[in-house]
């Protein structure tokens, strides 16, 4: 078998290179992104569910509220289309 060798240049990650520093350890409160009102209750839900989660990850933005919008109320009209079909 040839023994693989990683390319010039790639620079091999160890987890000691993404500690923290301590100063940064610290928990800030972290604001939940408020669910537009013009959400209807299943697309609620699934912004309640999946806000939640990434805002606990650290990966959510004020600015991802449009997104975050459209995205639930296109799974809301993906649940409702097949409820529709399996009726």
């Amino acid at each position: 078998m040839q023994k693989r060798t990683k390319p010039t240049g790639l620079k091999e990650i160890t987890s000691s290179q993404h500690k923290l520093p301590p100063e940064t350890k610290q928990t800030t409160p972290v604001r939940i992104l408020e669910c537009p009102p013009e959400l209807g209750a299943p697309a609620r839900q699934e912004w309640d569910r999946i806000v939640g989660e990434l805002t606990r990850l650290g990966v959510l933005s004020s600015f991802d509220r449009g997104p975050l919008a459209v995205y639930c109320n296109a799974y809301a009209q993906y649940f409702e289309a097949m409820e529709e079909v399996q009726k």
